[in-house]
């Protein structure tokens, strides 16, 4: 009921975090995977799944061309990571380490159609919140015979700029379902790292 009343719309930033002084929190190691789906955003972004080894994990898929790298960095440890080749792959660290997944590895993902791709692991890249595989558009226009649709945009806020009012902005154009504001979700983080290491 207080999340209706104060128009909380994120656990994590919203309750949690706001709440990390004053509530006693238990945390148990979950070693599964789960998708939370709360907005469109979320199915769309969970609705592929990653195979590997009789494993099965639900991931974040991003078919993006060289130019999201000036969005991403992607790297790991102190190496910076190039975007994949055709018929490659990027995957987060995170859920390479749970599903032993390295290097030369070939995975398959599945969308909800049931459609695959098949990718050799060219990198693994330091992100332990979320599942992510990253590949080009040509693979999937090779594997799949069609061009995916676009279904995200990046978009950098001028020094200056105000990221919530131009989010927005952004957010009443036809089409769009959800923004992020990633300055968001890094402040949030950093504030439980903190607290933590408190």
């Amino acid at each position: 009921l207080e999340a209706i009343t104060h128009n909380y719309t994120s656990l994590t930033r919203d309750v949690i975090a706001r709440n990390l002084n004053h509530q006693n929190y238990q945390v148990y190691k979950y070693d599964g995977y789960f998708a939370c789906i709360s907005s469109f955003e979320d199915y769309y972004q969970s609705s592929m799944e990653l195979h590997h080894n009789d494993q099965v994990c639900n991931v974040h898929f991003i078919a993006a061309d060289g130019a999201m790298a000036d969005f991403i960095d992607f790297h790991a440890g102190d190496e910076a990571l190039s975007m994949p080749d055709d018929g490659q792959a990027l995957i987060s660290v995170g859920m390479a380490k749970r599903m032993n997944i390295a290097v030369g590895d070939t995975v398959t993902v599945r969308d909800a159609d049931m459609r695959l791709l098949r990718l050799q692991v060219s990198g693994i890249f330091d992100n332990n919140v979320y599942n992510f595989v990253v590949t080009t558009p040509k693979t999937v226009a090779q594997q799949w015979a069609e061009t995916p649709s676009l279904q995200m945009a990046c978009v950098y806020a001028a020094s200056g700029v105000d990221v919530h009012e131009l989010g927005a902005a952004i957010s009443k154009y036809e089409g769009v379902l959800a923004v992020s504001v990633n300055q968001d979700t890094a402040d949030t983080v950093g504030s439980m790292m903190s607290a933590l290491d408190a």
